[in-house]
């Protein structure tokens, strides 16, 4: 879900939206990680004050469009319209699209309003949706992807103010979110998913191992220690085992936790795996 405003353009470039006097700004990658201060189509913007969700700019023919995701915080709709407001003027005019229809720059106050009240109206499906499955549900947040599960959407409880507060602490952590490297078996077909760890960093990985492509299976997934001068084969272990033997009480969300393991700490975890 997302609120899109497209603009004409007056030959402007991505790199023209690089201004760190109005934003933040990066690009994400395929696992949506975002990359700080790389410039791409689409570009992602944000406030660096307070990590929520950001927006995303991207040039499409002659348009600029910004797309707002939503469910967020009254902070990044506060941010993303004032950036908005920012840019017609920039570009000499009133006349834009909002979501495909016609909007004016006097009701900016009302397409807020309206964000924030399908924002809450999102949380509150979001929290059914999890009584319902029983399963965390993931949102495409600023740094990454970030899974609510029950319990932290009844601690939000709808409350915008509180789920800003959440996005933030978690994001605002000094971590690496590992995301899975995929190998295919030349001989089998098989896929091989594995997450890399290095020492002495704090990592967030995932309790179940989840890719967002629905058309890759992924048939076996590992955790690999990345050490000098080792063969990645030596030093990997298959998930199951990984989680099996892994602390995992520092969490990050309700799909995630955090490790920091030194060197010595990964090979007795080997030796370990390999007895089990």
């Amino acid at each position: 879900m997302a609120v899109e405003i497209k603009v004409k353009n007056k030959g402007l470039k991505i790199e023209d939206f690089v201004d760190r006097e109005t934003g933040a700004y990066g690009v994400h990658d395929e696992h949506y990680r975002l990359t700080p201060e790389k410039v791409g189509n689409p570009l992602i913007v944000y406030n660096p004050e307070k990590l929520g969700r950001g927006f995303e700019i991207f040039l499409e023919k002659k348009e600029i469009c910004l797309s707002q995701p939503l469910p967020t915080s009254r902070e990044d709709i506060r941010f993303f319209y004032g950036y908005v407001v920012k840019l017609l003027k920039l570009l000499g005019t009133e006349k834009f699209y909002r979501n495909d229809e016609p909007a004016s720059v006097f009701q900016i106050a009302d397409y807020m309003q309206e964000d924030i009240d399908t924002s809450i109206n999102a949380m509150g499906f979001l929290s059914e949706k999890a009584k319902e499955d029983g399963e965390q549900l993931y949102i495409f947040a600023l740094m990454n992807p970030i899974a609510l599960g029950e319990n932290t959407i009844e601690k939000i409880g709808g409350d915008l103010d509180r789920f800003a507060d959440y996005l933030h602490e978690v994001q605002a952590e000094d971590y690496f979110y590992a995301a899975p490297l995929l190998y295919q078996n030349n001989e089998t077909g098989k896929i091989m998913g594995a997450y890399v760890v290095s020492p002495d960093v704090s990592s967030v990985l995932p309790n179940k191992p989840t890719i967002f492509n629905p058309e890759i299976k992924v048939d076996e997934w590992f955790l690999v220690f990345f050490l000098e001068n080792e063969d990645i084969f030596e030093t990997m272990i298959p998930y199951d085992v990984f989680l099996l033997l892994a602390d995992k009480n520092d969490l990050y969300d309700e799909g995630h936790f955090m490790i920091t393991y030194a060197e010595a700490e990964m090979r007795r975890m080997l030796e370990k795996a390999r007895g089990q």
